[in-house]
């Protein structure tokens, strides 16, 4: 992958008894991101481009699933991330 600072930031936390837990687990947004993506993105482009010739919607739907994204993060941070002390 092509993110060396996070791969390293994810060693730097992790205890050194599991590492590669970290690690393993630090590479599984990929891959629910292209399993699900994959399969959500091409049946959504079907459906409002080819379909119903709609590609705005296509769109508005990428762009929604930002917005909660970025909401549910800062729900997130705000309510159930451990608070640390040193901040």
């Amino acid at each position: 992958t092509a993110h060396p600072k996070f791969i390293s930031y994810v060693g730097l936390i992790a205890p050194e008894d599991k590492k590669a837990l970290y690690l393993g687990y630090s590479f599984l947004y990929g891959v629910l991101g292209s399993g699900i993506g994959g399969i959500l993105g091409a049946n959504l482009y079907v459906h409002f481009v080819d379909n119903l010739n709609q590609p705005s919607t296509l769109w508005i739907i990428f762009s929604m699933i930002g917005v909660v994204t970025i909401i549910g993060l800062l729900l997130y941070n705000k309510y159930l991330a451990p608070k640390s002390k040193n901040v």
